[in-house]
């Protein structure tokens, strides 16, 4: 079953993004130091649903950059 971002989540990746200078980011660096704290595989399915979120234009303003190292603001 694939991982989707939830509401409260979707909330604060975009608190998270509206405080992100222009430019790429990396997803990790929406979740600061909570990232070091998940498992290799939560890391993958966080990754995969704010991919899918993206790409369903849930956040506007990221760009997919096509790159497994990040997006753009």
């Amino acid at each position: 079953m694939r991982r989707r971002l939830s509401q409260d989540e979707a909330e604060r990746l975009q608190e998270q993004i509206d405080a992100t200078e222009p430019g790429e980011f990396r997803l990790r660096d929406l979740y600061g130091d909570a990232w070091e704290g998940f498992p290799i595989g939560e890391k993958v399915d966080r990754g995969r649903a704010f991919l899918e979120a993206v790409r369903q234009d849930r956040f506007p303003e990221v760009e997919d950059l096509g790159k497994r190292s990040g997006g753009r603001v």
